[in-house]
Order: C-alpha cells, then structure tokens, then sequence
C-alpha cells in the first residue's frame, strides 16, 4: 500500500475551498482465467482509502466533518482516476 497526496477544489461556499487530500493506494489484480487445476480467479479491484483532509483556512468542526466526508466520496467518484494516476506514477508496479 503507498501513500500519496492530491490537491482538488471542494465546492462548498462561494468560490470552493481548496484541499489537500491524503489517501493510499492498493492496486488490484486482474482476472485470471480458469486452469486445469482451476477454475480462474477474479479481478481484485484498485483501492483508494482517504487518510487526511487539510485546508488552509480555520473551519469549524461541523464544517471539518463535511470536507473529510465530501473527501471521501470524491475518491470513490470523480477523484478516483485522478487518485490512481497520481499513484501509478509515484509507485513502481
């Protein structure tokens, strides 16, 4: 598993709030077909998991709660290509 961080705009408020996002990054494996002693295994999928959420402005707590939540949803979504591409190219496979 390797850690990695990413920057990506949050659209709460007025203009967003810009984060930094820290997660880790497990690649998968692919399918493999079935053998004579076998009948194949399946893919194992990539997995993205947040670690930390830090901004630049002073938030309330309510507010922090928010952004590591929206976070965590933006990995899984529309950050997560983002997110492996940024770890394929930090890591070795």
């Amino acid at each position: 598993m390797s850690k990695h961080t990413m920057t990506a705009l949050c659209p709460f408020g007025l203009d967003g709030i810009e984060v930094e996002i820290k997660f880790s990054c497990l690649f998968g494996a692919p399918a493999q077909g079935p053998t004579y002693s076998s009948g194949g295994q399946p893919a194992d999928p990539d997995e993205i998991e947040l670690i930390s959420v830090t901004y630049a402005n002073s938030i309330n707590d309510e507010m922090a709660k928010m952004l590591e939540a929206w976070a965590v949803e933006y990995l899984a979504d529309e950050g997560f290509a983002g997110a492996l591409e940024i770890a394929a190219s930090n890591t070795r496979r």
